[in-house]
């Protein structure tokens, strides 16, 4: 019974839900089961952690039919009609948490009743709850649109002919939620697309483009803001649309919920480090503090742990910037904000980092020698931190070594994107022809390293190159 469905499920659920439960297995309107109460009423005993011993099917079994001989089909059978009532519980919390869904279908059953007082009421009291929010993001819309929906089926079973606002609403509403998401999802594909080898194909984009072009952007906020990530992410020079973003973010940030200001903030970050690893030094500084913006305004958390990935870029962007002892700091400080699976590596390739921007290598390769490699981009940084370290001691023949090594690992891997994959191929094109040591193969990395080519650790190539 522990690793079922049914106690996955429970597993999930908080005290609070435990206790809600219970009185809805008990309701007769849901259940007429008594048999599955006295399985709820059991089981329930031994939330959150539910010790196999005490939830082995024989034992459940024997508590609820007494002395009765044990019977699998009708324990699978009681344990499904249980597992049943636990998901229905779970959608209707979900419902219920949703008012303009629930307010929806509420109004909407009085206009097909006739009861045009309860809808209206209802109606009224919806929009002043809807509009006493200062929320203005997709949802807000979707409420809106919903809102006039039953205005527009109030007007239309009254079969008057005459103008109705309520349909213009209706249509401009969802025409807005439409737009609203219909973004989102094209911007996160086209960012997902950068990063990952399977492509997305966004429809409609130049459609889109070509609306926006003459919409009322300032009119609607979250359409503003994410017209503005849209064009960032497609137009060839996207700095304009950067900076209006901070700003509008900036402007408009008790608008939308947290976690979808944190997923805007993430699309400027992402811009960002993506136009500094092109070789745009000033966007150094300007992803530096964004980072450390974001920290400080709780955007770049995971399931309230600091992001092991904003960790390990503003710890990164700080030693670009030669700021050791606040990246010192703020390793020591920070390092426990993150959840407790990362920190031994976290802790350990950052403080390797560190002391390799200090120059002390042998305690950067003693701490990259403390962690394992579980995630492919933390592997790979650490085998070109490896690589940088042994270019600079002078250890060309176990560089060889690793070039080779690291070209193989490339190759083989099957997830990264194929402009990824491009990148790292051509550092170690450039770092080839820095290990030379010849005129002529140097002046060669110079020109290669100027290009547009994408390039991974661009500006320490630079660097090696120009001493």
């Amino acid at each position: 019974m522990e690793s079922s469905k049914l106690i996955g499920l429970l597993k999930t659920f908080d005290k609070a839900e435990i206790k809600k439960l219970s009185d809805f297995v008990d309701s007769p309107y849901f259940n007429k089961n008594k048999e599955v109460v006295k399985l709820y009423a059991y089981i329930k005993l031994y939330a959150p952690h539910f010790p196999p011993k005490r939830i082995q099917r024989q034992v459940v079994f024997k508590t609820v039919f007494k002395n009765k001989p044990y019977d699998d089909k009708k324990m699978r059978r009681l344990m499904s009609a249980l597992l049943k009532l636990a998901e229905q519980f779970v959608g209707l919390q979900k419902y219920q948490s949703s008012p303009g869904i629930s307010n929806y279908y509420e109004m909407s059953s009085f206009i097909d009743r006739e009861l045009d007082k309860h809808h209206e009421y209802n109606y009224k009291k919806a929009q002043q709850t809807l509009e006493a929010s200062s929320l203005r993001n997709a949802d807000y819309y979707y409420q809106k649109y919903l809102l006039a929906d039953t205005m527009s089926q109030q007007f239309f079973n009254k079969k008057i002919r005459r103008y109705d606002q309520s349909l213009q609403d209706t249509s401009d509403f969802f025409d807005v939620y439409f737009l609203s998401k219909k973004l989102i999802y094209s911007c996160e594909m086209i960012n997902r697309n950068k990063i990952i080898s399977k492509a997305y194909k966004p429809k409609f984009l130049k459609e889109i483009q070509l609306f926006l072009n003459r919409y009322p952007l300032h009119s609607v906020p979250f359409i503003h803001i994410y017209y503005n990530i849209f064009m960032m992410l497609t137009s060839k020079e996207g700095t304009t649309y950067f900076q209006t973003l901070k700003k509008l973010l900036n402007d408009y940030e008790d608008h939308f919920l947290v976690k979808e200001t944190r997923e805007m903030f993430s699309h400027a970050l992402n811009y960002s480090i993506r136009r500094l690893n092109q070789g745009n030094q000033p966007y150094l500084e300007e992803s530096f503090n964004l980072c450390r913006y974001g920290i400080e305004k709780g955007l770049m958390t995971d399931n309230n742990y600091l992001s092991p990935w904003a960790y390990k870029n503003v710890i990164k962007m700080g030693l670009m910037l030669s700021k050791y002892d606040w990246v010192k700091e703020f390793i020591e400080t920070q390092t426990n904000d993150l959840a407790p699976n990362f920190r031994q590596n976290a802790l350990h390739f950052n403080l390797a980092d560190l002391y390799y921007s200090t120059k002390d290598f042998d305690q950067a390769q003693y701490h990259l020698n403390q962690f394992e490699y579980s995630d492919i981009y933390i592997a790979i940084d650490s085998k070109i931190l490896l690589m940088k370290i042994y270019y600079e001691s002078n250890e060309h023949d176990t560089l060889f070594s690793a070039l080779a090594a690291f070209k193989q690992f490339i190759i083989r891997n099957k997830i990264l994107s194929a402009i990824a994959i491009k990148k790292y191929k051509n550092f170690l094109f450039a770092l080839n022809l820095l290990v030379k040591l010849e005129q002529k193969a140097v002046t060669e990395c110079k020109q290669f390293l100027n290009s547009d080519e994408p390039i991974a650790e661009r500006n320490w190539l630079k660097e090696m190159a120009n001493q």
